[in-house]
């Protein structure tokens, strides 16, 4: 759960960076079902084993194995993870995810952060989330999920949520990393309620979406019929009147409040876009005042 207010510490320094868990008495929880971090509430202890799956202070640092990272423990309840003591913009709240998903896989990221440490004023500072991979025998790749940028003050507590598609990998992964960098190293990063969720693929996404029409959208329809009651009696028209209504189109005009990062990582949203470009709108940061803030004549 997230922290408000001042904590205790309980830390333990290694190669000049701290992971260290806060406890204090205000907080707010969230819950999300099939999250696949491990400890992402920073409510349970941090064990030695499982290296792989420990949260560190990494980052994006280069030439660091998240595996030399140390992690620590507290006794007492409700807890946040922090980074303190960072050497670099580079370094940041991260965790090795390639044993937790499969290549080719959706998945939904959401979480808080908070920094700390800042001037005695407000300041603009940002963070980014991004996701570091390495294939075995190729380079490192990494992309960008999300920026968070804005005016901080004490307690000010920013929501993450986004997701990502997996490269489609013939090999084997080294690392899949999970990490925040971005705000100058004498700021301090605070992290909670983190949760990684599967997005299923449907073999079939159109039979589902007409199911769930089926199940939500349709309503019941009242009609109103006008006739010459010298001409005919309402209990015929009852009786001897039929209705059909047929469906002639699956194609509409949505779209509108599709987010950029959805169709850049989602293939389904895509692919939509691509295939109905004429009419389809997307969301606001991709058009053209966002992305061409300075127009000349």
């Amino acid at each position: 759960m997230r922290i408000f207010g001042n904590g205790s510490t309980i830390a333990y320094l290694y190669s000049h960076l701290i992971f260290v868990i806060l406890t204090s008495g205000k907080h707010t929880k969230d819950s999300a079902k099939n999250n696949l971090l491990p400890n992402g509430k920073f409510d349970a202890t941090f064990t030695q084993t499982g290296i792989e799956l420990r949260w560190t202070c990494q980052g994006e640092q280069a030439n660091f194995s998240p595996m030399l990272r140390t992690m620590m423990s507290s006794v007492s309840k409700p807890y946040a993870g922090l980074c303190t003591q960072r050497t670099s913009f580079l370094q940041g709240p991260s965790i090795d995810i390639r044993n937790l998903v499969v290549r080719d896989g959706l998945y939904r990221v959401q979480g808080w952060t908070m920094l700390t440490k800042g001037t005695t004023k407000e300041q603009y500072d940002s963070i980014e989330l991004w996701l570091r991979w390495k294939v075995k025998g190729a380079e490192e790749d990494s992309k960008l999920l999300g920026v968070r940028g804005k005016f901080l003050k004490n307690d000010d507590w920013v929501f993450w949520k986004t997701q990502f598609h997996l490269l489609d990998s013939p090999l084997p992964f080294d690392y899949v990393i999970l990490c925040f960098k971005g705000p100058p190293a004498h700021m301090d990063i605070l992290i909670d309620d983190v949760t990684l969720v599967p997005i299923p693929k449907l073999a079939d996404w159109r039979e589902y979406s007409n199911d769930r029409i089926d199940d939500i959208r349709k309503r019941d329809v009242v009609l109103r019929v006008k006739f010459d009651p010298e001409e005919y009696h309402a209990m015929d028209l009852i009786t001897t009147t039929t209705l059909q209504v047929k469906q002639t189109s699956s194609d509409f005009g949505w779209g509108g409040s599709v987010h950029f990062e959805a169709i850049e990582n989602n293939p389904i949203y895509r692919n939509f876009i691509e295939r109905t470009f004429e009419w389809a709108t997307m969301e606001h940061r991709l058009k053209w005042p966002f992305i061409e803030t300075l127009q000349v004549g």
